[in-house]
């Protein structure tokens, strides 16, 4: 399957860290208007979505 270079940016393997996350969203808000959704994947299939709001509750609830 291809994959538009624009929506590229917006991939994170389902492993990744927290702070991979963290920042993937970080950068994609200041490029592209505020978008501020990651499309989780894992051996090449869509999984999930991870928003803003997410990581924030996230840390909420776990205190760091």
């Amino acid at each position: 399957m291809k994959i538009n270079s624009f929506i590229k940016k917006f991939i994170i393997n389902k492993n990744e860290k927290i702070e991979k996350a963290i920042s993937l969203i970080k950068k994609n808000g200041e490029d592209e208007k505020q978008i501020k959704i990651l499309l989780v994947i894992e051996k090449s299939k869509l999984v999930g979505t991870i928003t803003d709001g997410d990581i924030r509750r996230y840390l909420i609830k776990n205190n760091s």
